[in-house]
Formats: C-alpha cells, structure tokens, sequence
C-alpha cells in the first residue's frame, strides 16, 4: 500500500514538475516577445521627441523673426 501511495505522490510529482517547466518556457518566451515590441516603441519614441524638437525649434526661430 505504501508503495503504491509513494508511486503516485512520485508520479504526480514528475508531471507537476513538467508541467512547471514547460510553463517557465513560455513565460520566458512571452517576456522575449514583450521586451523586442518595447524596444521597438523605445526607438519610434525616441525620433518622435527628435521630431518634436526640431519642430520647436524651427517654430520658436520663426516666432522670433516675427517679432523682430
């Protein structure tokens, strides 16, 4: 009796074990995916501010010369 209990803790032991395993794979595999879109948005971020600058930069030279 001992042993069967014993097999069965041992067995679902095992697939619980798997099952974890396979679980930490997708979960590392769905933080890859997360992290290359946050990159992407980083990066078109970041030439939108550069856009933004130039536009007020040349806006602030034009609103001078206007006042000039």
């Amino acid at each position: 009796m001992e042993d069967k209990v014993f097999n069965l803790l041992e067995k679902m032991y095992s697939d619980l074990s798997c099952k974890i395993e396979k679980m930490d794979i997708q979960m590392q595999e769905g933080f890859k995916k997360v992290n290359t879109r946050l990159d992407g948005v980083e990066s078109r971020l970041d030439k939108v501010e550069k856009t933004v600058l130039n536009i007020e930069d040349s806006h602030g030279e034009k609103l001078d010369a206007l006042f000039d």
